[in-house]
């Protein structure tokens, strides 16, 4: 039972990203409670289902085989995600670039740790989980325990038109993430009762999180908007943020090493880290919302999210659950992917919420539609 408890914590910290953590602020800051509400339904039944559709310790190492270098991408793209949003964000909007060493310190002691044991990186999640609950507890204590969110922007029933993503991304990107087959492997017969006391206790608990510092992380997103916020929420925040993407990024790291992947994705994926801080050490000293419609720290955190509700759902969709192979595949994924995150950019940045449908009909009707070989 400890075993099987360590590694629901595993699965809560390994889960809660720069998305958990920072999306819901977004969204509650745009349509209110129910943007939470869109948001944390579909991604704690949509995690949680894992455990139940992968029966077996052996369909999740067919999964791991047969599509390594999609679970590999995956795991690069969100380690890339975490560089840019604690580069962007934690350090330059919330904490301060000189606390930048917070999370660079937590990567590589958790790193480091799971290399010399991987045994440890499910009680360094039990750790983690902990340490942020202790935040969650002192910023309520602090506020007087009293849930203060932001009025909403824009009509609370636009947020309907955001359902279909947030159910089609939850319910299938889980099945790219390496950490998540890992734990499947590791827990046999108990995964169901790990994957949902991991997600529907463990990481509802952290999106709780998420909806009470709501309104002093919206306020911090533009320049400036942090001096407004008392030094010590910052802090305590911003070390939330530092050590459960220091986490997240760590265990990603050992995941790669573990799969093995050849010299070609590895010279790929450092030039995709180095881009990560280049772009986000250029929205953090330029604002381009004049150019891209929104603040240019936030218009690079959606257009990452891009690859999470559109390209990685439709891997899943076209190539892990279809049983004859497409024509040209790279080439299905490209057209998809740009087209439907088109149409996602004008929606949310522009306000055009009904074009989420078409965009979502687009990727599911993509599965019929386009030919298949014999």
């Amino acid at each position: 039972m400890i075993k099987s408890l360590l590694w629901a914590f595993f699965l809560a910290c390994s889960w809660t990203w720069c998305v958990g953590m920072f999306l819901p602020v977004l969204l509650v800051r745009n349509w209110g409670i129910w943007g939470w509400v869109v948001f944390a339904l579909p991604n704690v039944i949509g995690a949680a289902a894992m455990g139940f559709v992968i029966r077996s310790r052996e369909r999740s190492e067919d999964i791991l085989i047969n599509h390594r270098t999609a679970i590999g991408i995956f795991s690069l793209i969100t380690i890339a995600f975490h560089i840019y949003f604690v580069y962007w964000f934690v350090a330059g909007r919330l904490m301060g670039p000189w606390l930048l060493v917070i999370p660079v310190a937590a990567f590589f002691l958790m790193w480091g740790a799971g290399r010399q044991s991987p045994q440890t990186d499910p009680l360094m999640a039990g750790i983690v989980w902990v340490l942020s609950m202790v935040a969650f507890v002192v910023f309520a204590w602090q506020t007087g325990w009293k849930l203060d969110l932001p009025p909403a922007r824009w009509p609370a029933y636009e947020v309907s038109w955001l359902l279909p993503v947030c159910v089609i991304g939850f319910a299938l990107c889980p099945y790219l993430d390496a950490t998540f087959h890992r734990a499947r492997m590791a827990t046999g017969d108990r995964a169901p009762l790990v994957f949902t006391l991991g997600f529907g206790l463990f990481f509802l608990c952290m999106i709780a999180f998420t909806l009470w510092y709501t309104k002093p992380v919206a306020t911090a997103i533009y320049p400036g908007g942090a001096s407004s916020i008392p030094r010590t929420v910052a802090l305590l925040i911003g070390c939330h943020m530092s050590i459960q993407s220091a986490f997240t990024a760590a265990i990603h790291v050992r995941e790669l090493e573990r799969m093995q992947m050849p010299m070609n994705f590895r010279l790929g994926a450092l030039a995709v880290l180095f881009v990560a801080v280049i772009a986000a050490a250029i929205v953090t000293r330029n604002d381009l919302q004049s150019f891209l419609g929104v603040d240019g720290g936030e218009g690079g955190y959606w257009l990452f999210m891009g690859f999470y509700s559109v390209a990685f759902p439709a891997y899943v969709w076209l190539f892990m659950i279809a049983r004859k192979p497409i024509k040209r595949r790279l080439a299905v994924l490209a057209t998809i992917t740009i087209v439907c995150s088109a149409l996602l950019w004008v929606a949310i940045i522009h306000r055009q919420m009904y074009l989420l449908l078409p965009g979502m009909a687009i990727l599911i009707a993509s599965r019929w539609l386009i030919p298949r070989r014999v």
